[in-house]
């Protein structure tokens, strides 16, 4: 229903405040799993009519009782999502901090492997998430329009490799050399 917009709001709070977070933290990285979770799991709530593009976009929210059960979605699977994307960007954290050695190479940074890496390991967090809890029974699993499986985790992965090669695209033209002059 909309477990997504939890993990989305704290990425919007990271993302404005990140110059006041320590560079240590590395909170661009959090921001990468965040966004690309929460992309790819936009894409999987359109595809099961969760999200329309008219009001009030979300379809829980067109009855009280509806709004209710999303609402308990969110306390129920988004936060437990955001936490445990948390706790990975921890671990990574403290993994960097005990070995600065592990940096990667120039292959690495051109193609901006690590954001990749970062996208789909948020991607993977929050769907396990949501998956363990909808198999739990405690989460809430609506019909979709893709009945294959695997056709929907392709069309998860679109605007995760779409961030992906926008950033890689971008990262060329900064680095281009000017024609002017």
């Amino acid at each position: 229903m909309a477990c997504f917009t939890v993990p989305a709001s704290a990425a919007v709070l990271t993302t404005v405040f990140r110059k006041r977070i320590p560079e240590r933290l590395h909170i661009g990285w959090l921001n990468a799993m965040v966004w690309g979770g929460t992309a790819a799991l936009a894409v999987e709530h359109v595809v099961h009519g969760e999200i329309v593009p008219w009001p009030p976009f979300l379809t829980a929210m067109a009855s009280p009782a509806e709004t209710g059960v999303m609402l308990h979605e969110m306390a129920a699977v988004g936060i437990p999502m955001t936490l445990a994307l948390v706790a990975a960007w921890l671990v990574m954290v403290g993994v960097a901090a005990k070995w600065p050695a592990l940096q990667p190479g120039a292959l690495w940074r051109r193609y901006r492997l690590g954001l990749l890496g970062l996208l789909l390991l948020g991607t993977g967090v929050m769907v396990a998430v949501d998956r363990l809890i909808a198999f739990s029974g405690l989460g809430h699993e609506a019909p979709g329009i893709l009945a294959n499986g695997f056709v929907l985790g392709i069309a998860m992965l679109v605007p995760v490799v779409a961030i992906w090669g926008a950033a890689v695209a971008l990262r060329r033209a900064d680095s281009a050399p000017s024609r002017a002059g």
